[in-house]
């Protein structure tokens, strides 16, 4: 069996690239021949793309897989062009950020270039509303199979996309490192916006410093938003956390691995958003050996409902400068966690998450047959 994954490019300081490329190494490791389409954002690639879509013959491959989330808008048009050109070779759809497809399509990889209110209106009354309500569900129906990470998202996605299949695969690990760090170190590991919650850690941490003078912070993570990373740091500076706060920014994988190495807990006072997406970062550090607690939000309540994490209620700092005082306490009860997750960790080892994509792959081809 011989697969075709498209994907955003790996080096681009995406979360969906950096997921593609470990993937693709689970893929082989259960003897998947996989031949890889990495695509940068830019419009060269998407007439390179066209090319390569265009002239690809029914027989190169049994299936192609996508990689699409709201920011990867070549891999949607790849999904795109196999529509217009017809391509008869099953597609598998993993989407990211289910049930969303594209925050809005890029239209400059078109050579359309937005110009003030004109293009604002274009967009708003012709564009966007086009493309939402028309031609992304049609598009999307292409795929023979949907798989969304997160289990709290596979009945909402069958909803959106009625007439085509959707599953649920668990997000696979990249790295196995466990580590007993520090417990009164706490790392936040993932791009800084309002939706990740930082803020709510930075006051806890605040009132953690009258009862536990030693607990640190390492706040792990690149930041699109200048202004929201100045408000963070303002923050630390009002609470008097200078000295227990640090920015580390983007770091690469070895670098992430020497900063982790030091923590015990990790935290992610993440907030509701329109997006039912897997938690890369949460499954990351947990396979660092990190103590997770995470805010109950519904997509990561149903996700970790194996006793794997600890949840505090979302928005209540008060709750959440508790829990982690239960874990800096309780010696027993951090090992039961331990053990729940280890036992989430073996669901997701990347053999296990790569033979269920074979299964589907399978499944895929087979319905394909019978038509």
């Amino acid at each position: 069996m011989k697969i075709l994954h498209i994907a955003p490019d790996p080096s681009a300081k995406n979360g969906i690239g950096k997921y593609s490329a470990f993937f693709e190494t689970a893929l082989r490791s259960v003897a998947v021949d996989v031949e890889v389409l990495y695509l940068v954002e830019r419009r060269e690639s998407l007439w390179n793309l066209s090319r390569f879509i265009r002239e690809m013959g029914s027989a190169d491959y049994d299936v192609i897989h996508i990689e699409i989330g709201v920011g990867t808008n070549l891999t949607f048009y790849s999904l795109l062009l196999i529509w217009i050109l017809k391509k008869n070779i099953p597609v598998v759809v993993t989407l990211h950020d289910p049930p969303l497809v594209l925050f809005s399509p890029s239209l400059g990889l078109f050579g359309y270039k937005p110009n003030g209110i004109l293009n604002k209106i274009l967009r708003k009354l012709i564009l966007d509303p086009f493309f939402n309500f028309v031609l992304l569900k049609r598009v999307m129906n292409v795929a023979k199979c949907i798989v969304v990470l997160n289990r709290e998202a596979e009945k909402t996605t069958q909803l959106y996309f009625l007439g085509t299949r959707v599953l649920y695969c668990p997000l696979l690990w990249y790295q196995r490192e466990l580590l007993d760090g520090d417990l009164r170190r706490i790392i936040f590991y993932g791009f800084l916006a309002p939706a990740k919650g930082v803020e709510e850690l930075i006051l806890a941490l605040s009132t953690l410093k009258g009862n536990c003078e030693n607990v640190v912070l390492d706040v792990v993570g690149g930041c699109l938003n200048d202004d929201y990373k100045n408000e963070l740091v303002e923050l630390v500076r009002r609470e008097g956390l200078l000295e227990r706060v640090v920015f580390h920014g983007y770091v690469s994988d070895d670098k992430f691995d020497l900063i982790s190495r030091g923590a015990g807990i990790a935290v992610f006072p993440y907030r509701t958003t329109a997006s039912l997406s897997a938690s890369a970062a949460i499954v990351d550090c947990m396979a660092h050996g990190k103590l997770i607690v995470c805010s109950d939000i519904k997509r990561l309540r149903g996700e970790f409902s194996d006793g794997s994490v600890l949840f505090y209620q979302g928005g209540n700092v008060d709750d959440l400068v508790e829990k982690i005082k239960f874990l800096l306490t309780n010696l027993e009860d951090v090992q039961e966690l331990r053990k729940s997750a280890e036992v989430c960790l073996e669901r997701r080892h990347p053999r296990v998450v790569a033979e269920k994509f074979l299964s589907i792959y399978k499944n895929v081809l087979f319905k394909s047959s019978e038509r």
